[in-house]
């Protein structure tokens, strides 16, 4: 087990099939609005590890990350597979759902949701407790701050801070489903030209729902229109559905361009690019102030293939204008094969 002080949340391993020359990638910084050449090992990494709590009260963030690493380690050795054109066996589609789905869950963006949903769920359950008499009489010396706790609460004066294996527990939650709907759902590999290049991000799956507006819950695998993506390579791209779509498919231009749209928004601040280009530059620039804000959230599905509890990300879709246009406008590699949405 080594001793780890930070963390790829893209894997290396993915980020490295996104170079045309020799351990380098170059990476574009919207923020700063900067293109630098990076080494795979240098790019999509961060200091907060995830972790538990062992007994005695020591956390533990080794165990978490070497756990993570095999999962990223087989879906990566599988990926390889993928793109030399060898077919993959059960197992190893597997691992890469595990894989995919923890790209779905481990990303900052995705972290910031959870500690926002578990930030909110002690609020609430502090102030009912609080209307409920549990916490007793307010303190003398916290008296000037507010009559209750309830009011030191919404005054900030008491903050609430989430720790991390707080984190790592709902994301241990979620995975198990999440790779279970990618496992059951219908994949196309999708290979472009050689020099026609997808875009990989800080947030690398996109989920396109053209039914978002419809039945009003956010952005969901569950939801029968869905693609998902993930850009595996500067050539390749990975697309579930729900729906009937070809095992693989030469990408036109239209198609990379596309999927770098939501690959685009969806990412937070950092994306990879085989080369450094201020065109795909300034294509990113309309997409740094429509960041998506993600909420982790447990929601009961229908019974049938999809029954149980699943994690669902929900982006401010219906807050966030600029966001709204920009998705409804994202168009479906597979629009043919989509089915009309009955709302109930």
């Amino acid at each position: 087990m080594s001793k780890k002080l930070r963390h790829h949340y893209v894997p290396s391993g993915l980020t490295r099939n996104f170079c045309i020359e020799e351990k380098r990638v170059y990476y574009y910084d919207v923020k700063e609005k900067t293109i630098k050449p990076s080494s795979p090992g240098d790019a999509f990494r961060i200091k907060k590890l995830h972790s538990i709590v062992k007994e005695g009260g020591e956390v533990d963030h080794n165990s978490v990350e070497d756990w993570l690493m095999q999962f990223e380690g087989n879906g990566c050795a599988t990926i390889k597979k993928l793109l030399a054109g060898n077919e993959i066996s059960q197992d190893e589609r597997e691992w890469l759902c595990s894989m995919w789905g923890v790209q779905l869950l481990r990303t900052p963006v995705i972290r910031a949701g959870i500690e926002t949903f578990l930030k909110e769920t002690v609020r609430t359950t502090a102030k009912v407790l609080d209307h409920s008499g549990h916490f007793g009489e307010m303190p003398d010396s916290l008296k000037q701050f507010g009559n209750n706790m309830s009011e030191l609460i919404d005054n900030g004066t008491v903050d609430i801070s989430i720790c991390l294996p707080q984190v790592t527990m709902q994301f241990f939650v979620a995975l198990p489903r999440v790779a279970q709907f990618l496992s059951v759902m219908n994949w196309c590999l999708l290979e472009s030209s050689d020099d026609n290049y997808f875009i990989i991000s800080d947030n690398p799956c996109a989920i396109v729902d053209p039914d978002f507006d419809l039945h009003g819950m956010g952005i969901g695998l569950g939801h029968p229109n869905v693609e998902v993506t993930l850009p595996i390579g500067k050539n390749h791209c990975l697309l579930a559905s729900w729906n009937e779509i070809p095992a693989s498919l030469k990408a036109s231009k239209r198609h990379v361009s596309a999927i770098n749209r939501r690959t685009a928004l969806f990412g937070e601040r950092f994306y990879a690019y085989p080369l450094e280009s201020k065109k795909i530059l300034n294509f990113l620039k309309p997409y740094a102030d429509a960041v998506p804000e993600m909420q982790a959230e447990s929601i009961p599905m229908p019974e049938g293939d999809r029954a149980g509890y699943m994690i669902i990300s929900r982006q401010n879709l219906f807050t966030n204008p600029q966001y709204k246009r920009i998705y409804k406008n994202l168009p479906l590699i597979f629009p043919e094969v989509v089915r009309k949405f009955k709302v109930a």
